[in-house]
């Protein structure tokens, strides 16, 4: 993904260290690449193999069957740790061993939509607050 932002907008520190990609276009032109004697979308799906962006760990999906997002929200602690992982071993058992991927969303202040760092500088006290 990209991030653009107008040029007198206020930054935070840590973004000013970003160094943000740029959209990129590659073309490959190609002949009968699968040597079916026709020259069709499916000779440009085998030549784009050579140029096509792999994402990393991707030849993990078909292993992560079970994916889910535990998160505290409005100030509940509707998932603690524990609760998180034994939800997760007990997903294990009954799905025979089927791999997961589970992560665990926080936020800064008190739960999803609360405050945001990034905005007014709030820092969860439940989370230690500023000490």
């Amino acid at each position: 993904s990209w991030v653009y932002s107008a040029e007198n907008m206020p930054t935070t520190l840590a973004e000013d260290n970003i160094m943000h990609a740029m959209p990129v276009v590659k073309v490959i032109i190609t002949e009968d690449a699968n040597k079916d004697s026709i020259v069709d979308w499916q000779d440009g799906a085998v030549v784009f193999r050579e140029i096509m962006n792999v994402p990393f760990r991707s030849e993990d999906v078909p292993d992560l069957v079970v994916m889910r997002i535990p998160f505290n929200f409005a100030s509940q602690a509707t998932n603690p740790f524990l609760k998180t992982l034994d939800e997760t071993k007990k997903m294990y058992l009954a799905t025979d061993g089927l791999g997961q991927w589970v992560e665990l969303k926080g936020y800064q202040a008190e739960g999803h939509d609360q405050a945001h760092l990034d905005y007014g500088n709030h820092i969860g006290e439940r989370q230690g607050g500023v000490e």
